[in-house]
């Protein structure tokens, strides 16, 4: 565990996408899914809070996604609160590579209760963030949490098709953050070495956990 402190929370894309990485949080449930809207940040334009909450372990847990794609950068970020709006700024798995279609389970997703005070029944929101390898873009979905010790996850409802694999990332620097020589407050994200131009907020981003 450690902190690193750069930009926050990305906004709306200020440039088109060129190609993007579709797929579908499951687990815990999205708040919806409209192709059209996938692009927008926060949470891919669904922007209500779900009243249907998912119970999720004190301690953290896993995430469940159907990745359509045969390749994809991807990172999972938290925000603490009822209502968080655009403010994820903490990152739960740092970027990472994703390959193959199907389903695909993030296990061990950690919280670190102590340190930002998580308990029994707080609500977040968990954000997942991908990206085509080698291209510009990117799409969000996001799912409304209540932090629970009763929290279980069905049998068979997290796994990986036969084919799924991870790797490292082909990243420059960390997640979500500029040069260090770049002083205006317009940021990126980075996937496959590639930018993706947004607006950023200055801010603290926290990683709470590490692949």
């Amino acid at each position: 565990m450690y902190t690193i402190t750069h930009l926050s929370a990305l906004v709306a894309f200020s440039l088109p996408l060129l190609s993007t990485a579709h797929f579908l949080l499951s687990y815990p449930a999205s708040r919806g899914f409209d192709e059209d809207t996938l692009s927008q940040f926060p949470c891919g334009g669904q922007n209500t809070v779900s009243s249907n909450r998912t119970l999720w372990p004190l301690s953290g847990g896993s995430i469940a996604l159907d990745m359509e794609d045969a390749s994809a950068n991807i990172e999972v970020l938290i925000g603490f609160g009822n209502n968080v709006g655009s403010a994820f700024n903490t990152v739960l798995r740092q970027t990472f590579a994703e390959a193959g279609k199907g389903t695909f389970c993030l296990e061990d997703l950690v919280v670190d209760g102590v340190r930002w005070n998580v308990t029994e029944g707080m609500n977040a929101t968990i954000q997942v963030v991908t990206g085509e390898m080698g291209t510009s873009g990117g799409l969000y979905n996001c799912a409304d949490i209540t932090f629970s010790k009763n929290a279980s996850m069905s049998v068979g409802s997290c796994s990986n098709a036969t084919d799924v694999k991870t790797t490292a990332a082909a990243t420059t620097g960390n997640p979500n953050t500029t040069s260090t020589s770049t002083k205006s407050s317009s940021g990126a994200a980075i996937f496959g070495g590639n930018y993706i131009s947004a607006g950023l907020a200055t801010a603290g981003v926290v990683i709470a956990s590490m692949w």
